[in-house]
């Protein structure tokens, strides 16, 4: 029984350092920046996502290789779009499967580009885990943020009319 037991235990003592280390990480580019994440995610043991209620910002990290860190303003959001890829994997109605998962983050400055999120892709992982559930929540908690967010379009200036 023990010859069992031991690496299912091995394995799951591994991956919850790997998790904290993960959490940690998150807390750590969060403290450089000013920020105080009262909601964190992680996933795949390489991603992480948290949210400053009091800053609206949210942070965003990709550990693959050197961290990659975003950081999304929601006082210069004007909106948050679930962004899902599928590939159809067969002839004659064969079920999509998915490809990509990003959280893309919408300007008010028109011009500006939008900000994704990778939440998954097929580039790096063979299927999707509990992403597309996740997704769906950050989607969400992001949407009630930016209800209560003020407005900024009113002291964004405006790009002036020129007349030929």
């Amino acid at each position: 029984m023990a010859v069992f037991s031991v690496p299912i235990i091995y394995y799951a003592i591994k991956a919850a350092k790997k998790r904290k280390t993960t959490r940690n990480l998150l807390h750590h580019y969060a403290a450089e920046k000013g920020l105080k994440l009262d909601e964190i995610d992680t996933w795949r043991f390489r991603y992480g996502i948290g949210i400053d209620l009091s800053a609206s910002t949210i942070l965003y990290m990709e550990r693959e290789g050197d961290p990659v860190i975003k950081t999304v303003d929601l006082n210069h959001i004007d909106r948050v779009d679930l962004q899902i890829s599928y590939l159809n994997s067969g002839k004659n109605g064969g079920a999509n499967v998915i490809t990509d998962l990003q959280l893309s983050f919408i300007p008010h400055i028109p011009g500006s580009h939008s900000i994704n999120l990778e939440f998954f892709s097929t580039e790096k992982f063979f299927s999707p885990q509990n992403e597309y559930e996740l997704i769906r929540k950050w989607e969400e908690r992001v949407r009630e943020v930016l209800k209560r967010v003020p407005s900024i379009r009113n002291q964004v200036p405006s790009i002036p009319e020129f007349n030929y």
